[in-house]
């Protein structure tokens, strides 16, 4: 009786169409979550935010690996000096699952797009809430993706 419970709790949200993992813009204003490209901030209608923040978040949950590494301030700023890169400040954190291992709570999305996280067509997540200090999770399918949503973004 008690597992019966558990799955009705799971399958309610989803049912309703109030995972907090399907949108992050049904709890948020969405012009006040910040996107920048490679240091450019960009502003988005809340169609084409919503766009970008579902293939992330499809992206994010097929991650198939990571790397073990301590991330710290010097790495992501070194990458955002050197390198093109994607990132999303939110403004609420959000609960996503990696792919079968664990639930993350996250505010923050950074996605190198060249240099030493991004081969092939490997994309590499750097998560955080607020601080990007958990090991960077990838995505060995999903660069090629992500590039064809952001060029097709119309930037305001």
């Amino acid at each position: 009786m008690v597992q019966s419970w558990k799955i009705l709790i799971l399958i309610i949200p989803l049912l309703m169409g109030t995972c907090s993992q399907t949108s992050v813009t049904q709890n948020q204003d969405s012009t006040k979550n910040k996107i920048f490209l490679n240091k450019k901030e960009i502003v988005l209608d809340e169609a084409n935010f919503e766009k970008l923040h579902i293939m992330l978040l499809e992206l994010l949950m097929e991650c198939d690996d990571f790397y073990e590494q301590i991330v710290t301030d010097k790495l992501v700023n070194d990458i955002k000096n050197n390198e093109n890169f994607l990132e999303v400040i939110y403004a609420n954190q959000f609960e996503v699952n990696i792919g079968n291992k664990q639930s993350l709570v996250v505010r923050n999305l950074f996605i190198p797009l060249t240099g030493r996280y991004q081969s092939n067509n490997e994309l590499t997540f750097f998560c955080g809430n607020p601080d990007y200090s958990i090991e960077p999770y990838i995505n060995s399918k999903g660069f090629d993706k992500l590039d064809k949503v952001i060029k097709s973004l119309p930037v305001k």
